[in-house]
């Protein structure tokens, strides 16, 4: 950690520009290159600094919104294909209700589910400096080995309906 990050908690530009990259999906050694510093140093900084792990978390935090509105765009798009598709006389009944079924199933699960609140970058600085006694890696881990299991659980469901097509 530099003086700058230890004294005032602020990041320099290059940290800045390391936090965009990481939280646009760069793996740290493609960001570590693109910013002029070694792999170990962008892997100490997301493990160590607590104020970069946290400007880190806060902009994926952002990324991830963004994402939302544009998936809830796209959503909403296919829902108007959908309704003129259910409206053509020309789609075989059968057709249509599959349509319909699939439709209401993907949006209400889609609806349901909200995006976690932000968080002020400090409060999530402060929250990492507490758990520092707590290992990163394993906290990665468990949170990892949870995306999973609810992926392995989503799959079983579609299996299940019968509208994974497997083959």
């Amino acid at each position: 950690m530099t003086k700058r990050d230890s004294n005032r908690g602020g990041l320099n530009e290059r940290h800045r520009h390391l936090v965009e990259l990481l939280a646009g999906g760069a793996s740290i050694t493609a960001a570590a290159l693109a910013v002029g510093m070694s792999r170990q140093r962008v892997s100490d900084l997301t493990r160590k600094s607590p104020h970069f792990r946290a400007a880190l978390e806060v902009r994926r935090h952002e990324v991830l919104s963004e994402l939302r509105g544009k998936l809830q765009a796209a959503v909403m798009k296919a829902a108007e294909v959908t309704l003129q598709l259910l409206d053509d006389e020309e789609v075989s009944p059968n057709v249509k209700l599959q349509v319909a079924a699939g439709l209401l199933w993907r949006t209400e699960r889609f609806f349901t589910s909200a995006a976690p609140e932000p968080r002020d970058a400090e409060q999530i600085a402060e929250e990492l400096i507490g758990e520092a006694q707590l290992d990163p890696l394993q906290a990665l881990r468990d949170e990892t080995g949870e995306k999973q299991r609810l992926l392995d659980l989503d799959v079983d469901e579609l299996e299940k309906d019968g509208r994974l097509g497997v083959a």
